[in-house]
């Protein structure tokens, strides 16, 4: 998005009454030429031809009501031309006559007679401007004019034969258009100026103070103001207006500032209130609550590596200092025996994503079965900080020692290890299976784990028991699956089975996982 600030500026402009530029007295001649027979011509510019040489000021000929003004700076530009093609030589006198601009203050008294010469069409002359007040630049004009007297040659001049002169301050005057300035992050913005002049500068800014980091916070993308000569229409030939990019970061930072200030090497110009332009930069983050949850739902570790790492992670909310507290839970590996009880509070500081936990576990001889105990989050704090999915995980401890048989028992597992399914088909239903046998009353404990699905948002979190009474082998679960419009890449979550209590064990298919096929176009 392009910021764009309008420019003030004094527009020294030739006041006219047509259109179009008068044509000199040369270009009228060369297209007379160009469309009269060569005899006509010949006799149009034969002394005998009965031809008028007559004056004229370009800015005021056929029709023209204008003036000459110091658009260069130091001087004003004055054209006289003769409106004959004539082989004679001719003179007319000329002569500036003050107004509210004074000779010698304001304006260089000029004065003096102009030869023409045979076929010449077309003099210049330039009156000087002072600068009256070197430093303080000056508003408005002043004004003389320019007249002609004692044409010879059989010469004349207009009935009307002055001409009027504007007198600017050859300095210019530069400014912000304003104080300050407000724009968001991602945002370009072209820095406004206010500037009087009646000729080319040169100026550029620079950053002064303010909170923002140039480089971090903002670009100069180019820090000059240029302004080129007045063309022959009184209209900027060139200009190119500083500009600056305000970098779209994701930190939650508040408003911040950037002060600028106009510098020019040119002497001219003369810098002017308000000198200073503040900008202040709105951002656009927001500071969202900080969601805490381990990285995984399932860790190992081999009794005799001494600890299992578990790792915590932050994944919204990072900008500034928040915590969650941590404890283990005994499972069928027991505290004290198995493993050490570990509890605590894990600190994160602005920026900080993740964070680790050793979790000692105890090394002995004895054969025995893989066991496990749970790790679980609580107590977020800080910025609206809140519990994520997994807040509870399972943590494994393989044996080193030589396993046991496993005896041909019961065994309680997810009767498929994987589903396909549409987000539109409002719920999937999986089956947990009981194979080796049926005696007895079995339970387990199972839940729902985001992966790149999201609870509440893919589908519905759920967790419970699944009872098996005597004589049943199969259960069933059935996790709502939310229907949105949105086109998204396929997403997955997994249910998992834990905590077995009963004459049986975890079969191997105890996850399974349930990847929702996006139907939206």
């Amino acid at each position: 998005m392009i910021h764009n600030v309008s420019l003030q500026r004094e527009g020294m402009l030739m006041i006219r009454r047509r259109q179009a530029r008068p044509m000199t007295a040369l270009v009228l001649a060369c297209l007379l030429a160009l469309a009269m027979p060569a005899a006509s011509f010949a006799a149009a510019n034969d002394v005998t031809a009965n031809s008028t040489d007559r004056f004229y000021f370009t800015a005021t000929h056929d029709g023209w009501i204008g003036e000459y003004l110091n658009y260069g700076g130091d001087y004003i530009l004055v054209e006289i031309g003769r409106s004959s093609a004539s082989d004679k030589s001719v003179t007319v006198d000329y002569t500036t006559i003050d107004g509210t601009a004074k000779a010698g203050v304001d304006y260089e008294h000029t004065s003096g007679t102009l030869t023409f010469g045979p076929r010449e069409y077309m003099k210049e002359l330039r009156i000087p401007v002072y600068n009256v007040q070197p430093g303080v630049y000056e508003p408005g004009y002043k004004t003389a004019t320019i007249q002609l007297s004692n044409p010879t040659g059989g010469s004349s001049i207009p009935a009307n034969p002055s001409a009027n002169l504007r007198v600017y301050d050859p300095e210019a005057s530069l400014s912000f258009s304003r104080a300050a300035e407000s724009v968001t992050e991602g945002e370009f913005i072209e820095v406004s100026a206010a500037y009087k002049r009646v000729t080319q500068f040169e100026a550029r800014i620079e950053v002064v103070g303010g909170t923002a980091e140039e480089g971090t916070d903002f670009l100069i993308r180019n820090d000059k103001l240029t302004m080129g000569a007045l063309n022959d229409d009184y209209e900027d030939s060139e200009y190119r207006y500083p500009s600056l990019y305000i970098i779209d970061d994701e930190e939650v930072e508040g408003e911040e500032t950037i002060e600028l200030a106009w510098v020019s090497d040119d002497p001219s110009v003369i810098i002017q209130d308000p000198k200073i332009l503040t900008i202040t930069i709105q951002d656009n983050d927001t500071n969202s609550p900080a969601v805490f949850q381990f990285n995984n739902i399932d860790y190992q570790g081999i009794e005799n590596s001494g600890h299992v790492t578990v790792t915590v992670i932050r994944s919204t909310g990072n900008q500034g200092a928040a915590s969650v507290s941590y404890t283990t839970v005994g499972g069928s590996a027991a505290a004290g025996s198995d493993f050490t009880s570990t509890s605590g509070t894990l600190q994160f500081g602005p920026y900080e994503y993740q964070k680790t936990i050793l979790i000692p576990i105890t090394d002995d001889s004895v054969p025995e079965y893989a066991e496990q105990f749970n790790m679980q989050l609580s107590v977020p704090t800080g910025g609206n900080a809140v519990l994520g999915s997994p807040s509870t995980a399972t943590v494994t401890i393989l044996d080193d020692d030589p396993q046991p048989e496993i005896p041909a028992g019961q065994k309680i597992q997810f009767l498929r290890d994987a589903y396909f399914i549409s987000e539109s088909i409002g719920a999937i239903t999986v089956t947990v299976e009981r194979s080796g046998g049926s005696s007895g009353m079995v339970s387990v404990d199972y839940c729902t784990c985001s992966v790149t699905a999201k609870s509440g948002k893919d589908f519905t979190s759920k967790t419970g028991t699944l009872v098996f009474q005597e004589g049943e082998t199969r259960k069933t679960i059935t996790i709502p699956v939310l229907n949105d419009t949105q086109h998204e890449p396929d997403e997955l979550f997994r249910i998992k089975l834990q905590n077995v209590q009963g004459s049986a064990v975890l079969g191997d298919k105890r996850l399974t996982s349930i990847t929702i096929e996006d139907d939206d176009q």
